[in-house]
Protein backbone atom coordinates (compact mmCIF):
# COMPACT_ATOMS: atom_id res chain seq x y z
CA UNK A 1 0.00 0.00 0.00
CA UNK A 2 0.93 3.64 -0.33
CA UNK A 3 2.87 5.26 2.47
CA UNK A 4 1.45 8.28 4.23
CA UNK A 5 3.21 11.50 3.35
CA UNK A 6 5.02 13.68 5.85
CA UNK A 7 2.80 15.64 8.25
CA UNK A 8 1.84 19.07 6.97
CA UNK A 9 3.34 21.99 8.90
CA UNK A 10 0.79 23.70 11.13
CA UNK A 11 0.56 27.45 11.71
CA UNK A 12 2.18 28.76 14.89
CA UNK A 13 -1.22 29.77 16.30
CA UNK A 14 -2.48 26.19 15.90
CA UNK A 15 0.59 24.81 17.65
CA UNK A 16 -0.04 27.19 20.52
CA UNK A 17 -3.62 25.94 20.87
CA UNK A 18 -2.36 22.35 20.78
CA UNK A 19 0.21 23.09 23.48
CA UNK A 20 -2.42 24.65 25.74
CA UNK A 21 -4.79 21.68 25.23
CA UNK A 22 -7.54 23.75 23.60
CA UNK A 23 -7.61 21.63 20.42
CA UNK A 24 -6.63 18.13 19.41
CA UNK A 25 -5.69 16.44 16.15
CA UNK A 26 -8.64 14.55 14.70
CA UNK A 27 -8.96 12.90 11.25
CA UNK A 28 -6.05 14.86 9.87
CA UNK A 29 -7.37 18.20 11.10
CA UNK A 30 -7.87 20.12 14.31
CA UNK A 31 -10.95 19.93 16.54
CA UNK A 32 -11.85 21.63 19.80
CA UNK A 33 -11.57 19.36 22.83
CA UNK A 34 -14.95 20.41 24.13
CA UNK A 35 -17.68 23.02 23.77
CA UNK A 36 -16.19 25.24 26.48
CA UNK A 37 -12.92 25.54 24.57
CA UNK A 38 -14.79 26.26 21.34
CA UNK A 39 -16.79 29.03 23.03
CA UNK A 40 -13.60 30.47 24.57
CA UNK A 41 -11.93 30.87 21.16
CA UNK A 42 -15.13 32.03 19.44
CA UNK A 43 -15.97 34.81 21.90
CA UNK A 44 -12.34 35.90 22.16
CA UNK A 45 -12.58 37.01 18.53
CA UNK A 46 -13.84 40.43 17.56
CA UNK A 47 -17.28 40.71 16.03
CA UNK A 48 -15.99 41.44 12.54
CA UNK A 49 -13.63 38.46 12.64
CA UNK A 50 -16.45 36.15 13.75
CA UNK A 51 -18.60 37.43 10.87
CA UNK A 52 -15.72 36.79 8.46
CA UNK A 53 -15.33 33.16 9.56
CA UNK A 54 -19.09 32.61 9.47
CA UNK A 55 -19.17 33.90 5.88
CA UNK A 56 -16.33 31.58 4.88
CA UNK A 57 -18.07 28.59 6.46
CA UNK A 58 -21.36 29.51 4.80
CA UNK A 59 -19.69 29.71 1.40
CA UNK A 60 -17.93 26.38 1.88
CA UNK A 61 -21.06 24.54 3.07
CA UNK A 62 -23.33 25.95 0.36
CA UNK A 63 -21.16 24.71 -2.51
CA UNK A 64 -22.42 21.55 -4.26
CA UNK A 65 -20.32 18.58 -3.30
CA UNK A 66 -20.16 14.82 -3.37
CA UNK A 67 -22.06 14.39 -0.10
CA UNK A 68 -24.97 12.04 0.20
CA UNK A 69 -28.30 13.74 -0.36
CA UNK A 70 -29.13 13.63 3.36
CA UNK A 71 -25.90 15.41 4.23
CA UNK A 72 -26.23 17.86 1.36
CA UNK A 73 -29.45 19.50 2.53
CA UNK A 74 -28.14 19.58 6.11
CA UNK A 75 -24.98 21.35 4.97
CA UNK A 76 -26.97 23.90 2.96
CA UNK A 77 -29.25 24.58 5.95
CA UNK A 78 -26.18 24.95 8.18
CA UNK A 79 -24.77 27.41 5.62
CA UNK A 80 -27.88 29.56 6.09
CA UNK A 81 -27.17 29.73 9.85
CA UNK A 82 -23.62 30.91 9.18
CA UNK A 83 -24.80 33.55 6.71
CA UNK A 84 -27.25 34.84 9.33
CA UNK A 85 -24.38 35.12 11.82
CA UNK A 86 -22.29 36.86 9.14
CA UNK A 87 -25.09 39.42 8.59
CA UNK A 88 -25.58 38.35 4.95
CA UNK A 89 -29.39 38.26 4.57
CA UNK A 90 -29.54 37.59 0.82
CA UNK A 91 -27.26 34.57 1.09
CA UNK A 92 -29.02 33.37 4.27
CA UNK A 93 -32.40 33.48 2.54
CA UNK A 94 -31.17 31.79 -0.64
CA UNK A 95 -29.55 28.90 1.20
CA UNK A 96 -32.46 28.45 3.62
CA UNK A 97 -34.91 28.21 0.71
CA UNK A 98 -32.64 25.86 -1.23
CA UNK A 99 -31.96 23.65 1.77
CA UNK A 100 -35.64 23.57 2.75
CA UNK A 101 -36.74 22.56 -0.75
CA UNK A 102 -34.19 19.77 -0.82
CA UNK A 103 -35.15 18.64 2.69
CA UNK A 104 -38.80 18.43 1.59
CA UNK A 105 -37.85 16.29 -1.39
CA UNK A 106 -35.85 13.99 0.88
CA UNK A 107 -38.75 13.50 3.28
CA UNK A 108 -37.42 15.72 6.08
CA UNK A 109 -40.15 18.36 6.56
CA UNK A 110 -39.10 18.96 10.17
CA UNK A 111 -35.62 20.04 9.03
CA UNK A 112 -37.16 22.37 6.45
CA UNK A 113 -39.53 23.86 9.03
CA UNK A 114 -36.72 24.54 11.53
CA UNK A 115 -34.52 26.19 8.89
CA UNK A 116 -37.32 28.49 7.73
CA UNK A 117 -38.34 29.40 11.30
CA UNK A 118 -34.72 30.32 12.06
CA UNK A 119 -34.68 32.55 8.98
CA UNK A 120 -37.96 34.23 9.92
CA UNK A 121 -36.71 34.88 13.47
CA UNK A 122 -33.58 36.53 12.08
CA UNK A 123 -35.42 38.57 9.43
CA UNK A 124 -39.09 38.85 10.46
CA UNK A 125 -39.72 41.75 8.07
CA UNK A 126 -37.18 41.19 5.34
CA UNK A 127 -37.60 37.46 4.63
CA UNK A 128 -38.84 36.67 1.14
CA UNK A 129 -42.53 35.96 0.90
CA UNK A 130 -41.70 32.61 -0.69
CA UNK A 131 -40.47 31.55 2.74
CA UNK A 132 -44.13 31.39 3.81
CA UNK A 133 -45.01 29.21 0.80
CA UNK A 134 -42.26 26.73 1.65
CA UNK A 135 -43.16 26.91 5.33
CA UNK A 136 -46.71 25.91 4.38
CA UNK A 137 -45.37 23.03 2.28
CA UNK A 138 -43.15 21.85 5.16
CA UNK A 139 -45.98 21.99 7.70
CA UNK A 140 -48.40 20.12 5.42
CA UNK A 141 -45.74 17.47 4.67
CA UNK A 142 -45.21 17.13 8.43
CA UNK A 143 -48.97 16.57 8.98
CA UNK A 144 -49.39 19.97 10.68
CA UNK A 145 -52.30 20.75 8.43
CA UNK A 146 -53.94 23.66 10.24
CA UNK A 147 -50.61 25.44 10.73
CA UNK A 148 -49.79 24.75 7.09
CA UNK A 149 -52.98 26.44 5.93
CA UNK A 150 -52.18 29.46 8.11
CA UNK A 151 -48.69 29.72 6.59
CA UNK A 152 -50.13 29.45 3.06
CA UNK A 153 -52.60 32.22 3.90
CA UNK A 154 -49.65 34.48 4.79
CA UNK A 155 -48.22 33.89 1.31
CA UNK A 156 -49.92 36.35 -1.01
CA UNK A 157 -47.34 38.24 -3.11
CA UNK A 158 -48.62 40.28 -6.05
CA UNK A 159 -45.82 39.01 -8.32
CA UNK A 160 -46.05 35.26 -7.63
CA UNK A 161 -45.39 32.89 -10.51
CA UNK A 162 -48.16 30.69 -11.94
CA UNK A 163 -46.25 27.57 -10.85
CA UNK A 164 -46.00 28.82 -7.25
CA UNK A 165 -49.73 29.64 -7.22
CA UNK A 166 -50.43 26.11 -8.42
CA UNK A 167 -48.15 24.66 -5.74
CA UNK A 168 -49.89 26.67 -3.00
CA UNK A 169 -53.32 25.52 -4.24
CA UNK A 170 -52.20 21.87 -4.31
CA UNK A 171 -50.80 22.02 -0.79
CA UNK A 172 -53.97 23.74 0.43
CA UNK A 173 -56.13 21.01 -1.09
CA UNK A 174 -53.88 18.33 0.43
CA UNK A 175 -54.06 19.95 3.89
CA UNK A 176 -57.86 20.21 3.75
CA UNK A 177 -58.15 16.60 2.62
CA UNK A 178 -55.60 14.84 4.84
CA UNK A 179 -56.49 16.96 7.86
CA UNK A 180 -60.24 16.64 7.25
CA UNK A 181 -60.53 20.39 7.75
CA UNK A 182 -63.50 20.90 5.40
CA UNK A 183 -66.44 19.03 3.94
CA UNK A 184 -66.07 16.88 0.81
CA UNK A 185 -67.51 19.53 -1.53
CA UNK A 186 -65.05 22.19 -0.31
CA UNK A 187 -62.11 19.79 -0.57
CA UNK A 188 -63.18 18.77 -4.07
CA UNK A 189 -63.41 22.44 -5.13
CA UNK A 190 -59.92 23.05 -3.72
CA UNK A 191 -58.53 20.01 -5.58
CA UNK A 192 -60.18 21.11 -8.84
CA UNK A 193 -58.74 24.61 -8.46
CA UNK A 194 -55.27 23.15 -7.90
CA UNK A 195 -55.64 20.97 -11.00
CA UNK A 196 -56.75 23.97 -13.09
CA UNK A 197 -53.86 26.17 -11.90
CA UNK A 198 -51.33 23.40 -12.48
CA UNK A 199 -52.63 22.76 -15.98
CA UNK A 200 -52.56 26.50 -16.72
CA UNK A 201 -48.95 26.81 -15.59
CA UNK A 202 -47.94 23.49 -17.19
CA UNK A 203 -46.52 22.36 -13.85
CA UNK A 204 -46.75 18.65 -14.53
CA UNK A 205 -45.42 17.51 -11.15
CA UNK A 206 -47.85 19.71 -9.21
CA UNK A 207 -50.65 18.63 -11.55
CA UNK A 208 -50.03 14.95 -10.83
CA UNK A 209 -49.90 15.64 -7.07
CA UNK A 210 -53.20 17.55 -7.32
CA UNK A 211 -54.75 14.70 -9.30
CA UNK A 212 -53.69 12.28 -6.55
CA UNK A 213 -55.71 14.35 -4.07
CA UNK A 214 -58.55 14.50 -6.60
CA UNK A 215 -58.51 10.70 -6.96
CA UNK A 216 -58.55 10.14 -3.19
CA UNK A 217 -61.41 12.59 -2.62
CA UNK A 218 -63.44 11.02 -5.45
CA UNK A 219 -62.86 7.49 -4.18
CA UNK A 220 -63.75 8.36 -0.59
CA UNK A 221 -67.06 9.85 -1.76
CA UNK A 222 -67.84 6.67 -3.73
CA UNK A 223 -67.01 8.08 -7.17
CA UNK A 224 -64.66 5.35 -8.42
CA UNK A 225 -65.03 6.55 -12.01
CA UNK A 226 -63.74 9.96 -10.91
CA UNK A 227 -60.69 8.34 -9.33
CA UNK A 228 -59.94 6.40 -12.52
CA UNK A 229 -60.35 9.57 -14.60
CA UNK A 230 -57.88 11.42 -12.35
CA UNK A 231 -55.37 8.58 -12.82
CA UNK A 232 -55.74 8.76 -16.60
CA UNK A 233 -55.12 12.50 -16.58
CA UNK A 234 -52.04 11.95 -14.40
CA UNK A 235 -50.73 9.40 -16.90
CA UNK A 236 -51.20 11.89 -19.78
CA UNK A 237 -49.26 14.54 -17.84
CA UNK A 238 -46.47 12.04 -17.09
CA UNK A 239 -46.19 10.96 -20.72
CA UNK A 240 -45.49 14.50 -21.90
CA UNK A 241 -42.97 15.14 -19.11
CA UNK A 242 -39.35 13.97 -19.36
CA UNK A 243 -39.07 13.83 -15.55
CA UNK A 244 -38.81 10.40 -13.93
CA UNK A 245 -40.46 11.88 -10.86
CA UNK A 246 -43.66 12.62 -12.81
CA UNK A 247 -43.83 9.12 -14.21
CA UNK A 248 -43.34 7.54 -10.78
CA UNK A 249 -46.02 9.69 -9.13
CA UNK A 250 -48.43 8.98 -11.98
CA UNK A 251 -47.86 5.26 -11.32
CA UNK A 252 -48.79 5.90 -7.69
CA UNK A 253 -52.06 7.58 -8.72
CA UNK A 254 -52.78 4.77 -11.17
CA UNK A 255 -52.08 2.17 -8.48
CA UNK A 256 -54.39 3.96 -6.06
CA UNK A 257 -57.27 4.13 -8.55
CA UNK A 258 -56.87 0.42 -9.34
CA UNK A 259 -56.65 -0.43 -5.64
CA UNK A 260 -59.91 1.33 -4.72
CA UNK A 261 -61.55 -0.32 -7.73
CA UNK A 262 -60.64 -3.73 -6.30
CA UNK A 263 -58.05 -4.63 -8.95
CA UNK A 264 -55.42 -5.42 -6.35
CA UNK A 265 -52.95 -7.41 -8.48
CA UNK A 266 -52.72 -4.69 -11.14
CA UNK A 267 -52.51 -2.03 -8.45
CA UNK A 268 -49.59 -3.84 -6.84
CA UNK A 269 -47.75 -3.88 -10.17
CA UNK A 270 -48.20 -0.12 -10.55
CA UNK A 271 -46.94 0.50 -7.02
CA UNK A 272 -43.97 -1.81 -7.52
CA UNK A 273 -43.01 0.07 -10.69
CA UNK A 274 -42.95 3.34 -8.74
CA UNK A 275 -41.01 2.17 -5.67
CA UNK A 276 -37.45 1.93 -7.11
CA UNK A 277 -37.78 5.28 -8.88
CA UNK A 278 -39.07 7.03 -5.76
CA UNK A 279 -36.25 5.43 -3.76
CA UNK A 280 -33.59 6.47 -6.30
CA UNK A 281 -34.87 10.05 -6.43
CA UNK A 282 -35.03 10.24 -2.66
CA UNK A 283 -38.77 11.03 -2.59
CA UNK A 284 -39.27 9.60 0.86
CA UNK A 285 -42.74 11.03 1.57
CA UNK A 286 -44.25 9.44 -1.54
CA UNK A 287 -42.26 6.25 -1.01
CA UNK A 288 -43.58 5.83 2.54
CA UNK A 289 -47.11 6.50 1.31
CA UNK A 290 -46.81 3.73 -1.27
CA UNK A 291 -45.23 1.27 1.16
CA UNK A 292 -47.97 1.97 3.69
CA UNK A 293 -50.69 1.39 1.10
CA UNK A 294 -51.37 5.13 0.81
CA UNK A 295 -52.27 5.52 4.45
Amino acid sequence: GSRPGPPRPRPRASLGLLDRGVVRVERGGLAFKNELHRAYVYYAMGEERRAYFHSRLGQALSQPGAQRAQEEFQHIIEASHHFICARMPAEACETALRGAELALRRGAPGEAERALKTLLRAYPQGAESRVHLLMGCALVAGSKFKEGLEALDRWNPPDSTPSDRALAAQRRAEALHRGRLADDATILDAADRAVALAEGSRSDLTLIQALQVRAEVAAESGNLAGAVQAARRARVAAERSPASECKALASVTLGYSLWVAGRLDVAESAFCAAVPVLDRLGLMVELRRVLNGLG
